[in-house]
């Protein structure tokens, strides 16, 4: 049937850029109080919400668009009006809605767009402040889930704001010599500690507010990942 699924605006602002992406549809829309910020919807009335107030304000656009899947997250442009229009990537929550990386530093816009996954890799189109719209490549292998010994692992507190404990919650015989080693969503390696009686105390440093994942490593295999959320 054909159902009303959710009442956004009372001003008759229409949604916009909806795409489907992994079941559910994201879009931009404004509901008269945070301007035009990015949405997501299951197709249900509880299940349709503002992802984050990204440009803050009530007649703001942010514009979030070009929505794409790509190892259990979702990328999109977006403007913060501080960062121009920049590569942000969300999990679904406000917490794990974040700017990947300012490509155009400062106010000017590097505006990605073409959004392509090869393989473990996430193309697109992209301007910064020495070339015009090139090629450009984000490493997304820091999110596949190819492990060769998966272990129950948990990390509290998970999203943090100073420091996490990741431990691993079963024995794990013939293991040795385990790190964890923290990853930014561009792959590059930003933090790592050893673990003491299956856990590890991951501190946050000098490292902005994000999405981040790990990696525990022991004999030289990946025995577990997974996401951490930095308030």
């Amino acid at each position: 049937g054909t159902v009303l699924v959710k009442i956004i605006s009372t001003a008759g602002l229409p949604p916009a850029n909806l795409a489907a992406v992994n079941g559910k549809l994201y879009f931009n829309a404004s509901d008269g109080v945070n301007g035009r910020e990015p949405w997501v919807s299951d197709g249900t009335n509880a299940g349709t919400y503002m992802l984050k107030d990204i440009y803050p304000g009530a007649n703001d656009f942010t514009f979030a668009s070009r929505f794409k899947y790509a190892n259990g997250l979702i990328y999109f442009a977006a403007d913060d009006n501080v960062n121009g229009e920049e590569l942000w990537v969300t999990d679904g929550t406000e917490a794990g809605t974040n700017m990947v990386y300012n490509i155009n530093p400062g106010i000017l816009s590097s505006s990605p767009t073409s959004f392509t996954q090869v393989n473990n890799r996430l193309f697109f189109a992209a301007v910064d402040n020495v070339h015009s719209q090139e090629l450009w490549a984000l490493d997304i292998t820091v999110g596949v889930n190819e492990i060769q010994h998966r272990v129950s692992i948990n990390s509290s507190p998970n999203p943090f704001q100073y420091t996490t404990t990741i431990s691993i919650n079963e024995k794990i015989d013939g293991f040795f010599d385990t790190e964890v080693f923290v990853y930014d969503l561009l792959g590059k390696e930003v933090g790592k500690a050893k673990m003491i009686n299956n856990s590890a105390v991951i501190e946050r440093g000098n490292l902005q507010s994000g999405i981040y994942v790990f990696k525990i490593i022991s004999n030289n295999l990946m025995i577990g990942n997974g996401k951490l959320i930095i308030n």
